[in-house]
């Protein structure tokens, strides 16, 4: 399944043990993440802001 960023205005990742592992170095999610906030929308976090540190804006 491939996920549009532009469908979207907003992406919370959900934190747990997994995330440190599973979010961290994760390209498409950062990517994705990117998208929607260049586009006005909204990225969150909660015990997983290990996925934000490795996001970059264009």
């Amino acid at each position: 399944m491939q996920i549009n960023p532009n469908d979207y205005s907003t992406i919370f990742y959900a934190g747990g043990h997994g995330a440190m592992w599973d979010f961290a170095d994760n390209t498409e999610l950062s990517k994705i993440a990117s998208k929607i906030y260049e586009n006005g929308g909204i990225v969150a976090a909660k015990f997983a802001t290990v996925r934000l540190v490795w996001s970059t804006l264009n």
